[in-house]
């Protein structure tokens, strides 16, 4: 058996994602599990097709045996990293979605397999062509989705915690750029380049598995730890000054579509320990953004310029989502209508000189 050192680099690379899957899964913690899954599978595509590339196996061996372990790498990297970051979770339903492409290939190709079952025929090799080219366009795409998803949740702010998934998204992108060049290469202009794409990609997942490895511990907070916060000058945990900073200062709070898990994206902490500084202060995220919207919509509402704006209006630009929402929250926290509280400033005020 003749190996090029291309191949010889491919096959161990091979090897060593079964074992570091094995390592992987054997700790009892989350993040690892889907990092496990994913080296397994990466490892998986990977012998698949080496073994066809090699002729170990044939062409219609392949087709048989032929899984799309490819679209499993999207969803459990997105997985790895929310885990890691201590983001919220996807449910069991947007979990579903996620694996759905993996699915509908896997139906696809068993559909394949049963045509050429019953329907033997030369006419195989072509449609492997075409699912073949499918499914590799298919799986750039969703992966190009996942890392750009990422991206827009912060998952590349600076952290100590996230320096590898920071690193490893980066060569990622990267990668599958090259990927979709090379795929476009293969397919339309006959030119192959697999080999450097599968060492590139193994390089990065790997990495990114050892690196998990040699981490001792989750340094993410832990719903079952108690929050440790330094205190400020003001008495303040230094997390709520920083949350009362991000709020306050660039005026997040007038965007009526903003919730905590967002704030926390941004803050680069997760859900449940902004909750918990919140609930430690005596507040909840709800109740201190009705506060500062409250207190800017008083501020229109008692000022004439703001006059001829509708109650509406001036809930909409403190803020709030709708009339109905503004109107009770507002009446809450200072026993007036939005109107009424405008009559009453008003009164009090000098007419305007006409």
């Amino acid at each position: 058996m003749n190996l090029s050192f291309l191949q010889s680099l491919i096959i161990v690379g091979i090897v060593q994602g079964f074992v570091l899957a094995a390592l992987l899964l054997r700790r009892n913690e989350k993040q690892r599990f889907y990092l496990g899954i994913l080296v397994l599978s990466f490892a998986l595509d990977n012998l698949q097709y080496f073994a066809a590339d090699c002729e170990w196996i044939s062409e219609q061996t392949l087709v048989a045996l032929f899984l799309p372990y490819g679209f499993l790498s999207a969803p459990l990297y997105l997985l790895y990293n929310l885990s890691i970051s201590g983001m919220p979770m996807p449910n069991a339903k947007t979990n579903r979605w996620l694996f759905l492409p993996f699915f509908t290939a896997l139906a696809y190709s068993f559909a394949v397999k049963l045509k050429e079952l019953i329907f033997p025929g030369p006419g195989i090799e072509s449609i492997w062509l075409y699912m073949e080219m499918i499914f590799e366009f298919a799986c750039i795409i969703l992966d190009f989705s996942v890392l750009i998803y990422l991206m827009r949740l912060g998952i590349l702010k600076k952290s100590i915690v996230l320096r590898q998934t920071r690193i490893s998204t980066w060569f990622l992108m990267i990668t599958c750029t090259a990927w979709a060049f090379v795929t476009v290469a293969d397919y339309f202009f006959d030119i192959e380049y697999w080999n450097i794409v599968y060492i590139n990609m193994s390089v990065i997942i790997y990495a990114l598995g050892h690196t998990e490895m040699l981490r001792k511990k989750v340094t993410v907070p832990n719903q079952n730890l108690r929050v440790i916060v330094r205190k400020t000058q003001s008495g303040k945990s230094a997390m709520l000054q920083e949350f009362e900073d991000f709020v306050k200062t660039e005026k997040r709070y007038l965007d009526p579509h903003l919730n905590m898990e967002r704030i926390a994206s941004d803050m680069d902490i997760s859900k449940s320990h902004l909750s918990r500084v919140l609930n430690g202060s005596g507040t909840s995220f709800p109740d201190y953004l009705n506060k500062l919207r409250v207190e800017e919509a008083k501020m229109y509402l008692a000022d004439r310029t703001y006059e001829n704006y509708t109650i509406t209006a001036i809930g909409l630009e403190a803020g709030f989502a709708s009339k109905t929402t503004f109107n009770g929250t507002f009446k809450k926290l200072t026993g007036f209508t939005p109107s009424g509280y405008r009559q009453s400033v008003f009164e009090k005020m000098p007419a305007i000189p006409s």
